[in-house]
């Protein structure tokens, strides 16, 4: 099962934009936004990264992530 980022979720949810925590937080506006594109996975995430969004969000690192179920493959004949 793929893992899924749901960090954009969580900042709608709070009413808060990606520029808000890229500012808040000092973290790179382009890294919040890929970490919030809507492909949902962020690619290689910084240990210090997730610290921050966790802390700046008051969230346990475990509500970021969610396995995804897989879409079914096509059987081949």
């Amino acid at each position: 099962m793929p893992i899924r980022f749901r960090l954009r979720e969580i900042l709608a949810r709070r009413g808060v934009t990606a520029y808000r925590l890229a500012k808040d937080t000092g973290l790179a506006l382009t890294t919040v936004y890929r970490m919030t594109s809507t492909r949902g996975r962020p690619g290689v995430l910084e240990w210090g990264t997730l610290e921050r969004i966790c802390e700046y969000l008051d969230i346990q690192p475990s509500e970021l992530l969610e396995r995804a179920p897989q879409k079914p493959r096509a059987r081949r004949r």
